[in-house]
């Protein structure tokens, strides 16, 4: 396998966080992590692949309009969970996001 980090063509012998990355990418990788840096930018190249892959301010993702109602977006899905918007009544099991 390939190492995850763009542009790299080295083989992937290590992981990091789950993600495979060459072994000259997972010393600088745990160098980011141990020093903490502020811009984590060889991580933030990675993230998709890793563990903490969950969507953040900024992330791209596809949402389809899963209910709309007198014409109002009242419910998203993203992948297989199902998002209601504003509503109290939802069913068991789907996550409400509230809105501002």
């Amino acid at each position: 396998m390939q190492c995850k980090v763009p542009g790299c063509k080295l083989k992937a012998t290590h992981t990091f966080a789950k993600a495979p990355v060459c072994e000259c990418h997972r010393y600088y990788l745990q160098q980011e992590a141990e020093e903490a840096y502020e811009d984590r930018v060889l991580f933030e190249s990675i993230r998709k692949h890793t563990i903490w892959k969950k969507v953040e301010p900024g992330d791209e993702k596809k949402v389809i309009v899963a209910e709309v109602k007198n014409g109002e977006i009242t419910a998203l899905r993203l992948k297989n969970d199902k998002f209601t918007i504003n509503r109290r009544n939802a069913y068991k099991g789907v996550k409400v996001l509230w809105t501002v």
